[in-house]
Parts: structure tokens; C-alpha cells; sequence
């Protein structure tokens, strides 16, 4: 999963796209205004709920269209990786990188750039170094990894069917026939 940037990062996948160049068929782009706006949160909810690895991609520092978005975004990720290492997840998960729109053959290689042995860990590994991060703390429930395990069983188990339902309603949802403003207008 990538979090391209509005300004830079997401016209050069743009043109990596004009230019016929492949991504992996599970690589998803989610546009943002800006890199700076990307909260640890975000990145850490894209790797629970499934994501081989999240990369955040901004403009280089003096082509930023909000003057301190880079710088941002920059820390922002420091946090982030500072949050990924305390739950003990591999720090390969993440990545920023800083990509004008005129990089876009660069662009190509860092969406498929997750090693390959990260690939169906996911959710595992995620609450894996939840738990190692709950006992750094010293907040492990009382009955160790094995309670974490059980407590975090039910939030799995909502998420997965929170997912078929969603599903379950796009597929039931009829579709509306489009009307013009003329035809509705001589309906009344």
C-alpha cells in the first residue's frame, strides 16, 4: 500500500501508468493532499488490517506546495517507524521515500519493493508485535501472550465480518437509473 502525495508523488505514478510501466496487482495508491498529513495511525491500521507493507511518498523538500509538508511528513515518519520498531514488526514494512513527478521509472520498483517473505504474515505478525509491545510496556494481560491472544480474538473475528458485509452490500445494492435535470423536471 502507498500513500502518494497530490502533488508530485501521485503524478509520477500517473506517468508511470502512461507509460505502460507494471505495478503487482495488489499494490493500492491512496492519494493524499499531502504526506504531512499521514498520521502513524494511518500506516499502522493499513498493516492490521493486511498490507504486506505501507510506503509514504511526499515531494522533496524545496518542491513542496505547503512550504513544511516534506519536513512533515518526514517526522512524522520517524514516529512511525519509531511506533513499528516498539511493536517489534520489521522495519522493511515501512518506507518513505521522497519522489518528484518527473521520477516516474523510479517510481515503478517501490510499490513491488516489499520483500517477499513479508507476504500472508499480516495480521500475525501484527498481533504478535502487539503483544511484544504490550509486555515491553508492562500492560500484558494477566495469563500472557496466550490472554493477549484470546482478548484480540473477538477484534478479528469483527474485522473479518465487518469485510463480508461490506462486500455482502455492494454486491445487493441496485443501481440507480441516471435522470438529467430536464427529464426530472418534465416528470413534475
Amino acid at each position: 500500500m502507498a500513500f502518494a502525495c497530490n502533488w508530485c508523488s501521485y503524478p509520477a505514478a500517473d506517468a508511470a501508468g502512461i507509460n505502460k510501466m507494471q505495478y503487482p496487482p495488489n499494490a493500492r495508491i491512496i492519494r493524499v493532499m499531502c504526506a504531512g498529513r499521514i498520521h502513524p495511525a494511518f500506516v499502522l491500521r493499513a498493516l492490521e488490517l493486511g498490507a504486506d507493507g505501507v510506503l509514504v511518498s511526499g515531494c522533496h523538500d524545496a518542491d513542496c506546495h505547503y512550504l513544511f509538508g516534506a519536513k512533515r511528513a518526514a517526522e512524522q515518519f520517524e514516529k512511525t517507524a519509531e511506533l513499528v520498531r516498539m511493536l517489534g514488526l520489521e522495519k522493511e514494512r515501512v518506507r518513505f521515500e521522497q519522489i518528484s513527478a518527473a521520477e516516474a521509472p523510479m517510481r515503478k520498483a517501490l510499490p513491488s519493493s516489499v520483500p517477499e517473505r513479508f507476504v500472508d504474515l499480516n495480521l500475525d505478525a501484527f498481533e504478535r508485535g502487539y503483544e511484544r509491545g504490550l509486555a515491553a510496556l508492562g500492560k500484558l494481560p494477566a495469563g500472557g501472550e496466550a490472554a493477549a491472544r484470546k482478548k484480540a480474538a473477538p477484534r478479528k473475528a469483527a474485522v473479518k465480518k465487518a469485510a463480508k458485509k461490506k462486500t455482502a452490500k455492494k454486491k445487493a445494492a441496485p443501481k440507480k437509473k441516471a435522470t438529467t435535470r430536464r427529464k426530472r423536471a418534465t416528470k413534475k
